[in-house]
């Protein structure tokens, strides 16, 4: 049997996939980006309401020293407590909400697939994990985009 199969080499199934990935990433970030905003925005408001910081500073004695530690303040849904400089805040005690943040979220993601999945690079170039995104994008964007460019028109050479 041939390895070349039509169904199997067909640049217009990769460029499906590829556009279907690129929506499930945009998807991605505007749900993250909707959990920070809504994490900001309640953030302030509780500032704004004077809720208690979520961490507090006691005196204890450490031999003939008094020292100030931080201590969390018990957070509850009916006494919410925030940070006084992150948007970080708490509903119930020992649990926080915090802004995600896309680029965290991306680089978990392409690590845990690249685990999962061989992402070979170009002989001579560094492996996908040992160089920065836009180093392999920019050796090998106009390569990429014109296969997809030529998928998407129909063309298979």
């Amino acid at each position: 049997m041939s390895p070349w199969s039509d169904e199997q080499a067909n640049p217009a199934k990769v460029a499906a996939a590829y556009d279907k990935a690129h929506a499930a990433l945009a998807a991605l970030l505007a749900a993250v980006d909707g959990h920070d905003d809504a994490v900001r925005e309640a953030a302030t408001l509780l500032r704004k309401a004077g809720a208690p910081p979520m961490t507090r500073y006691v005196t204890v004695q450490r031999g003939e020293y008094a020292v100030q530690e931080p201590e969390r303040v018990p957070a509850a849904r009916t006494a919410p407590t925030v940070d006084e400089r992150t948007d970080v805040l708490a509903l119930e005690i020992g649990r926080h909400h915090g802004k995600l943040l896309g680029g965290p979220v991306i680089a978990t993601l392409l690590e845990e697939v690249t685990q999962a999945h061989d992402a070979r690079m170009p002989f001579g170039q560094p492996p996908f994990t040992r160089a920065p995104l836009s180093e392999h994008a920019g050796r090998n964007r106009d390569q990429v985009r014109g296969f997809l460019d030529r998928a998407k028109g129909g063309e298979t050479k």
